[in-house]
């Protein structure tokens, strides 16, 4: 026999058949419910809820510093609840429309980015400064 170099028939075929079992595997990686592009989409979707709740928890310390300093320290005469005093300078405190809406008759703060399930999340204010747990609530508002 001649001395015969080169690939064989079979051999090309085997390749080729491990690469598109390789690109098909990469593919179904890529996409579909539990994806890499769904899992990113859904990380950047809970990262903005999460900094429309983190601005709003900021601006409502905030003012319940203020609060307290105007309540305990300067012993300012009509300072009454938290709630009445934050509905009164909701304006100067609770004003980051980029983020979130607070309804200051409601004392209700609502985020305005979406969820995953396109849905906003929201919570009230008590009276003693704090927020009662978010939940999810009606159709997004944008994000």
């Amino acid at each position: 026999m001649k001395n015969q170099r080169g690939i064989t028939l079979i051999a090309l075929v085997i390749t080729i058949i491990v690469l598109l079992i390789l690109a098909g595997v990469s593919i179904a990686m890529l996409t579909g419910d539990n994806g890499i592009l769904s899992n990113a989409t859904r990380a950047v979707a809970e990262n903005n809820i999460a900094e429309d709740k983190e601005t709003a928890a900021l601006d409502l310390n905030a003012a319940y510093t203020d609060y307290m300093a105007a309540k305990y320290v300067d012993n300012e005469e009509g300072v009454t609840t938290f709630l009445e005093f934050l509905k009164t300078n909701s304006t100067k405190y609770m004003k980051d429309t980029a983020h979130y809406t607070f309804e200051s008759s409601t004392g209700k703060i609502t985020t305005k980015s979406t969820n995953n399930n396109g849905k906003t999340e929201e919570t009230t204010v008590n009276a003693d400064g704090g927020i009662n747990g978010w939940t999810e609530t009606g159709a997004g508002v944008g994000g």
